[in-house]
């Protein structure tokens, strides 16, 4: 599977991202076979490095979300 890598904002995106089309491709975009950077907020694509494990304090249901 290949990714679209925005170097100006270090994110991966799947090729049908609605951030893809709002790029500047000539300038930014960059295919790669691995996701790289950060992941995206609307398609999911990417990597996430640190991950917060702990649970809800109200509903008990697991985090899984970016750290700083």
């Amino acid at each position: 599977m290949s990714y679209i890598f925005n170097k100006n904002h270090n994110r991966s995106h799947l090729p049908d991202c609605r951030a893809v089309r709002m790029m500047n491709f000539d300038k930014n975009a960059e295919t790669v076979e691995e996701p790289r950077g950060h992941s995206c907020g609307w398609c999911g694509a990417g990597k996430i490095d640190n991950v917060d494990h702990r649970l809800d304090e109200y509903s008990q249901k697991p985090l899984a979300r970016e750290v700083a």
